[in-house]
């Protein structure tokens, strides 16, 4: 019945989404709280500078929201398969950390993992992960400049292949009702092994050949 509510008010234009430009920037911000929460365990602090003006207060308690869940779940995919982004720079291919590699690996991994337009909210919090992941390997190897980088290229990403299907969902209030661990634990056992399936496919070494 919410969802069904939430739908008819954005058709009355009662509820309207943020436009293009704050709803790529959000993409950023959710990206950088997952870069944050992967570097906690160093100790490193990270600010995602690269910001839009701030959002309305609805968006931002609808994006606190997204980023809670956004963070539970990539809680509990870890937690099932510990290993699945282990060494991740060595799985994507990255031969030197740098600006042009570490672009053209998540450009190269995002064009799989959203392979004809396949988006899915599970797709999306695969893409913030592996780029939480590899943030975590560039402040790992001295290189913590390239964290601002890896925002901005899957700021790119977004605006570029997720954005529309964002929008035709209603936006990231749709990700906290299909994807929070909270309400709907059983159901999410299967989003999650699908998920670490397509995860790992994708990751393996030699798998996500870079595309130029």
């Amino acid at each position: 019945m919410e969802f069904l509510r939430h739908r008819a008010l954005v058709l009355r234009g009662l509820w309207t989404l943020p436009n293009d430009v704050q709803l790529v920037a959000q993409a950023k911000t959710l990206c950088g709280d997952c870069i944050k929460w992967r570097l906690s365990r160093t100790g490193t602090t990270f600010n995602a500078s690269s910001q839009s003006s701030a959002p309305s207060y609805k968006s931002s308690r609808i994006l606190a929201e997204a980023s809670c869940v956004l963070l539970l779940f990539a809680q509990e995919l870890e937690a099932m398969f510990p290993d699945l982004f282990h060494n991740v720079d060595r799985k994507l291919q990255i031969l030197a950390l740098a600006e042009l590699e570490v672009s053209e690996a998540l450009h190269a991994f995002a064009t799989l993992l959203f392979y004809e337009q396949q988006v899915t909210w599970g797709r999306v919090v695969a893409l913030f992960m592996v780029a939480a992941n590899l943030a975590e390997v560039c402040v790992a190897h001295g290189c913590p400049a390239l964290i601002h980088t890896i925002v901005d290229c899957i700021g790119v990403i977004f605006l570029k292949t997720v954005l529309p299907w964002v929008k035709a969902q209603g936006g990231w209030s749709d990700m906290v009702r299909t994807l929070d661990c909270r309400k709907r634990p059983i159901g999410l056992c299967w989003l999650l092994g699908s998920l670490a399936t397509i995860l790992g496919l994708i990751v393996l070494p030699h798998c996500a050949e870079k595309m130029y």
